[in-house]
């Protein structure tokens, strides 16, 4: 009876969050059903949905419906939770939805592997638009549309086990994670002499003074280069391990347009960010051309593979133009083992629901990939550019969502740029609202280290 996406998302939710085995067997009465136990004890039953039945292809589209489940949690409060995979019609004595279902929904991306969303310019999803009645969770509420900001999974499968009489009290660890994408690593270093002097004669040209100016003063050893700061950030998290993705793209105007990925400063500095106290991790940054491109993305795999002190288990895709599905076959083909690219663009919280690494799940061969996925729970353009958020208000958003992440034992995974601590170029005020965020993280848990 169990399929194996049944067994994965039980697998997953269940054992590896809240170490339980579930096992569940048909439901005598009604066909399509089945029962869940734990021990000797029936704890709930659901009709199986189309989603968790291997056959099911994500092209096939079958009919998602959203069920809108309240509880009262003794320990979270008064609980509102859309979920998918629910029943046409409820029947007395179930969940009204399918809780694997559910779950692998939200683990496999199923809404982008459907090709069910809307996508922006460069391909990435965009949060689905639910209507309904208000989230609710812990004293915090927020619109359905905003389902996304929640690592809804994960709430689900809390209030579950805690239906159930089994919570763990081990769960509720909150983990934290700084990561930086490296994509214009210098404002005026690392160019070779004639093309720095070309620059500078445009800038005179057209009167750009205070650019001149600065360039000039970089370039003479007078000043130090605004995007360089690395010393600042590895100084600031001087204790904590520290994950950085560094372009290292040929150049494509108009979005990869870092340094050229042969020149000795972006190696210089690669070699650099190895060294710190907390410990560092040197990434490969896929660039955008090689996203769309298998021959870029080859050249570019081969040449980070020749990375001196380099790790090579991890990526994040520039533009996170990473995609569920057929991007994770590609990564596990190539050898990669984490992905790290699973977030949104312009917008903050969970594209699959789930804050904390995982293994995932391939729905073209219904079997887990070697493959783990870090998700981000948010990214500094997402907030200034995608949701024209101030930097004084970054906590404002952030803070409900680190309360959810605190609850269900998650992981919160920063991504920020060297350039948006710059105080530069549109970045004035978010050095502040970084530090105001990773020592308010800093308060609710431990840093994690190391590869996932």
């Amino acid at each position: 009876m169990p399929s194996q996406r049944m067994r994965y998302a039980a697998e997953v939710v269940f054992h590896d969050w809240h170490g339980l085995t579930v096992e569940w067997s048909p439901h005598g009465s009604i066909e399509g059903w089945v029962e869940a136990r734990v021990g000797d004890a029936v704890v709930s039953r659901w009709p199986v949905h189309a989603v968790a039945r291997d056959e099911t292809r994500p092209e096939d589209q079958p009919e998602v419906l959203w069920h809108t489940w309240s509880v009262n949690s003794p320990k979270h409060g008064p609980c509102v939770l859309p979920l998918p995979c629910a029943m046409a019609e409820e029947k007395d004595a179930s969940m009204g939805f399918d809780v694997l279902g559910a779950a692998l929904h939200g683990l496999t991306c199923w809404s982008e592997q459907a090709d069910e969303v809307a996508r922006d310019m460069h391909g990435r999803p965009l949060p689905m638009e639910i209507d309904g009645q208000p989230i609710q969770w812990n004293g915090h509420r927020w619109p359905m549309s905003q389902l996304h900001r929640m690592p809804w999974v994960e709430c689900m499968a809390l209030l579950l086990v805690e239906a159930w009489g089994l919570s763990d009290d081990r769960n509720s660890t909150f983990g934290w994670k700084p990561t930086f994408d490296v994509d214009v690593a210098y404002c005026h270093l690392g160019r070779p002499r004639w093309k720095s002097h070309l620059l500078q004669c445009r800038d005179v040209l057209l009167g750009r003074w205070q650019t001149a100016s600065m360039r000039r003063r970089v370039l003479s050893g007078k000043s130090k280069d605004p995007y360089d700061t690395y010393a600042w950030i590895k100084d600031f998290h001087r204790n904590e391990a520290l994950t950085w993705y560094v372009l290292a793209a040929k150049r494509r105007r108009p979005y990869d347009v870092g340094l050229d990925p042969n020149s000795p400063a972006l190696s210089g500095l690669k070699e650099s960010l190895t060294h710190h106290e907390g410990g560092a991790l040197v990434r490969w940054h896929p660039g955008h051309g090689a996203m769309s491109s298998e021959e870029a993305l080859l050249q570019e795999r081969a040449e980070a593979l020749q990375w001196a002190r380099g790790d090579h288990r991890g990526i994040r895709a520039h533009f996170l133009r990473s995609e569920p599905g057929e991007g994770w076959r590609t990564w596990e083909r190539l050898g990669v083992e984490e992905d790290c690219s699973l977030g949104w663009s312009r917008e903050v919280g969970f594209r699959g629901g789930v804050s904390r690494p995982y293994m995932v799940f391939d729905l073209a061969s219904n079997a887990r990939l070697q493959l783990t996925v870090e998700p981000i729970a948010v990214m500094d353009s997402a907030l200034q550019a995608g949701l024209n958020v101030r930097p004084e208000a970054v906590m404002d958003v952030v803070t409900p969502m680190m309360d959810v992440v605190r609850d269900v034992g998650g992981s919160w995974v920063i991504c920020w740029h060297n350039t948006s601590v710059s105080e530069r170029d549109g970045w004035k005020g978010w050095q502040a609202a970084y530090v105001n965020m990773v020592q308010r993280a800093r308060s609710m848990g431990h840093p994690t280290h190391g590869h996932a």
